[in-house]
């Protein structure tokens, strides 16, 4: 959201800028009171993703209520109280950004939402490629929407730019996760058997390579230590079995600030082509 205001600055006027970049600056201190939540869930989901797979579930359903709730409840209080938020906290002469500010809260819960399925499924899980290409895929929309509709509806447009992003982020991880066995209602994590049988996702042929290749790594490396300390095969692959899947999902899930670098990189190398690009014609 951060370069929002910056991508809005070389397709209309200054004041158009601060509208949003004050209704903006409100939404982004809601959804900071998200992460002290998610920062909470999220070690004990990992653990549990590799322990207690009905622990985890039950895990998740709770980081769905609080953060989807809290969400849900600060989206709906910044969209019916947006006049009185712009009067307090921007002052006289901001009115018209009480329009750009309801639009932007609906962020706040479809944002709770894509955390719950992104940082707390996707990543403990190992579907960081998948959830970093639809970061990728979200910011090239952001930036195709904010060229098609800031020229013509200002501030509203470059809202709506950003929620239809974020709304691609949470319903392609929602579409994810039911497509890896999982149901929404009630709340249940696919098992390990399933999400094999499952493995098509956004990105197929690419991410099945992957996990094949990183399953097999730990298997064959796991068994060569296991032979040499005198422990037969048989043994290993029975103590292995049940947790293959997530040996290999958390072997993955130490690559995550890494991999979560290259959507950022690509999306802001989009954002600075562009400025270059008007840049040539001043």
């Amino acid at each position: 959201m951060q370069a929002n205001a910056f991508v809005l600055g070389l397709l209309t006027n200054p004041a158009v800028v601060g509208l949003f970049g004050g209704a903006e600056r409100i939404i982004r201190a809601g959804i900071s009171m998200l992460q002290p939540l998610s920062q909470a869930f999220f070690p004990r989901v990992s653990h549990s993703a590799v322990k207690d797979l009905e622990e985890a579930g039950r895990l998740l359903w709770l980081s769905l209520v609080w953060i989807g709730g809290l969400s849900l409840i600060m989206g709906a209080t910044s969209f019916l109280a947006a006049p009185i938020l712009v009067n307090i906290l921007l002052g006289p002469g901001y009115e018209s950004a009480v329009p750009i500010l309801q639009a932007l809260s609906v962020l706040v819960p479809i944002i709770g939402v894509g955390t719950v399925f992104g940082i707390q499924w996707a990543l403990p899980w190992g579907f960081e490629v998948p959830f970093s290409g639809l970061v990728v895929l979200a910011g090239a929309l952001n930036l195709v929407l904010a060229f098609l509709l800031v020229p013509q509806f200002g501030g509203m447009g470059m809202a709506s730019s950003v929620v239809a992003a974020e709304a691609l982020v949470a319903f392609g991880l929602v579409v994810l996760f039911l497509r890896k066995g999982g149901s929404l209602w009630p709340l249940r994590i696919a098992s390990t058997e399933t999400i094999h049988e499952h493995s098509c996702c956004l990105i197929p042929t690419l991410f099945s390579r992957c996990t094949t290749a990183a399953s097999s790594s730990v298997n064959r490396s796991g068994a060569s230590r296991i032979k040499r300390s005198g422990i037969g095969i048989s043994g290993f692959e029975t103590m292995v079995q049940p947790t293959g899947h997530f040996r290999c999902s958390k072997r993955l899930l130490h690559l995550t600030p890494v991999s979560f670098c290259i959507p950022v990189m690509v999306v802001s190398s989009m954002k600075v082509v562009v400025f270059l690009g008007f840049l040539r014609h001043f």
